[in-house]
Parts: C-alpha cells; sequence; structure tokens
C-alpha cells in the first residue's frame, strides 16, 4: 500500500507547502494518542529574502522541544523533519502558542475531515 499526496485532500497537495496546519494537528494528536506528550500547536511569521516573502508556519512545541514535519517548504531549510530543543530557525519566527495541537478541539467538519487523514496514515504505518 502506498500513499499519494492526492489521497489526503487539497490540504495536502503539495506538501509540503501549505500543509503545515493541518500535518501539525494530526501528528500532534498522534503523539498525545500514543502518550508521548501534549503539544503545543506554534504559530509564527516567515519572511525571506526575497521580497515580500511573507508567510505563516506552525509547527509543535512542548518547552523547548519543537518537532516540524514541514519546514522544509522553505528555501533555507534542508532538513525534511526537525526534531530538536532550542530549533534557531524557530526562534527566527516569533511563534506564539495559539492552543493544543490535538483537531479534535475543532469543529465537527474539520475533525471529520483529520480524523480521516490520520487514520489512513495509521492504517499505512500498521502495515
Amino acid at each position: 500500500m502506498e500513499l499519494h499526496k492526492s489521497d489526503f485532500g487539497v490540504t495536502f497537495s503539495n506538501f509540503p507547502s501549505g500543509a503545515c496546519g493541518d500535518a501539525t494537528l494530526v501528528l500532534g494528536t498522534h503523539l498525545k494518542d500514543i502518550s508521548l506528550g501534549k503539544f503545543n500547536y506554534m504559530v509564527g511569521n516567515y519572511h525571506g529574502i526575497e521580497e515580500n516573502s511573507w508567510s505563516s508556519h506552525v509547527w509543535l512545541q512542548s518547552g523547548q522541544l519543537v518537532i516540524d514535519i514541514t519546514a522544509d517548504q522553505f528555501p533555507n531549510v534542508d532538513d525534511k523533519v526537525i526534531v530538536s530543543n532550542n530549533s534557531i530557525w524557530h526562534s527566527t519566527l516569533n511563534g506564539r502558542a495559539l492552543h493544543l495541537a490535538d483537531y479534535r478541539i475543532y469543529d465537527a467538519n474539520t475533525k471529520c475531515s483529520l480524523e480521516r487523514i490520520h487514520h489512513k496514515v495509521l492504517g499505512f504505518i500498521k502495515k
């Protein structure tokens, strides 16, 4: 069984670009469910070298521990996945915790959509 970006809907169609919010929620929920801790849903601002290149970015954080599975969408990030204490790159984003990273705190439509994605990933992992 293979997973394709198209299996996950429009949010993941250009993964990792544009997928940080939903990917962070799914991963945060999963880490909580398997008792690896509760993580904050962090939101920061990325300002690129190019003129007018601004975007928001989302990642997981618990204390100083940063987990980011979509940072490689930015040109100055080489790592596909970042798991780090005191990530220097993330500190430049001036992030703030919005809430617990758990899609189940959202409205019914969001919860249903992300739960479907979560179960697809779990099915793949278990095979």
